[in-house]
């Protein structure tokens, strides 16, 4: 089911967002989720709190996909 949600969401934005910035999204979103995970414990990992280096990473690829898709 979530494989489907997820090619669905890419065959909608692809032709709105252009593949760069659907491909930069996407890896972002995986970030921010790891970082979530990480930061929670979740699923028996170990905890890794967030750090300010560690959002300041997941902002900048956030202002990757921002430069990609204005310029």
């Amino acid at each position: 089911m979530i494989a489907t949600a997820y090619i669905v969401a890419i065959v909608f934005l692809v032709p709105k967002l252009g593949v760069g910035v659907t491909a930069i999204l996407i890896i972002a979103g995986q970030i921010v989720v790891a970082l979530a995970l990480d930061h929670f414990g979740a699923f028996g990992a170990p905890q890794d709190p967030l750090t300010a280096a560690r959002s300041a990473g997941a902002a900048l690829v956030l202002a990757g996909a921002a430069l990609v898709k204005l310029t």
